[in-house]
This record gives C-alpha cells, structure tokens and sequence, in this order.
C-alpha cells in the first residue's frame, strides 16, 4: 500500500511541475513499476543540446529500496556503463554503507536532477569506465571532443 500511495503522489508531483532540465517523468502506461524519463544535457556541458531517454524501474521495496535507473539513450560519461547503468552514490541501497546512499525521501524528480547534476560533475572517483574517467582527468579536452560527439550522434 506505501507503494502505491507513494507512486500516485510521485505522478501527481510530475504532473504539476517537473524541474528543470527534467523534460518527462512518467509511468509507462498502467504500469506503476516501470517509468519513461527525459533529460536535456545541461548547458555548458559536452551534453548540451541532447536530449537523454531514460528507464526507472521500480522495486517492491520502494521507497525504502532505490530504484534502478537506466540510460537507454547512450552516453558518453565515467559513471555511465555502455549499457546504460549509472553509478551514482544516492542510487545505492542504505545498507552498501557508501556516502550519499539512498534515502526514501528521495523522489523521483529528485533523483533526475541528481542524474542531470552527474552530467555536468562526474564522480571521477567512482566510475564505472574507468578509461573515461581518466581520460576527463588527463585530457579533458578529448574528453569533451568525444562526449559532444556522442551526444551529437545519440542523443538527438
């Protein structure tokens, strides 16, 4: 039942506003457990201009469970995998220990600013492609060059 109460007042937020940058957030269809987002690339960022489809799938345990987010638009980024999966502190369950974990008054648009936030300031130092990270590290510039060209190719 907090489930569901839960997710009818996250549709009803959405439905009212949706923050910036947050361009949709909603349930695909009937299904409560599975939701549709997008995202532009933030401005003055090597995603500027994209716009970035993601998949939130929601588990039983939720809210006290995070969900799990999915870039199904392909990105270029260190805490971004190739299939999509995020590393992100707050996406990680309380129990992992790490900083940042998952708190269940986090919502949904919170979460999306936070992954929106995530494209403009990596986590350099928890990433899931390491090489990206250090090539934002070492040679920002090719760094850049190359998530401009994939959001140019992908995120259209």
């Amino acid at each position: 039942m907090l489930l569901l109460k839960r997710l009818q007042n996250e549709v009803k937020r959405a439905q009212e506003a949706l923050p910036e940058g947050v361009l949709r957030l909603s349930p695909k269809g009937e299904n409560m457990l599975e939701w549709d987002a997008a995202i532009s690339g933030p401005s003055d960022s090597p995603y500027e201009g994209g716009t970035f489809e993601l998949l939130i799938t929601i588990p039983d345990g939720y809210p006290l469970c995070p969900p799990k987010v999915k870039f199904i638009t392909r990105i270029y980024h260190p805490n971004i995998s190739s299939s999509g999966y995020i590393c992100l502190s707050i996406l990680k369950p309380s129990a992992s220990g790490s900083e940042g974990k998952w708190v269940p008054g986090t919502t949904l648009s919170m979460l999306m600013v936070a992954i929106r936030s995530l494209l403009t300031d990596p986590n350099l130092d928890d990433p899931i492609v390491p090489s990206i990270a250090r090539e934002k590290a070492d040679t920002p510039d090719v760094f850049c060059f190359k998530a401009k060209k994939w959001t140019e190719k992908y995120a259209k």
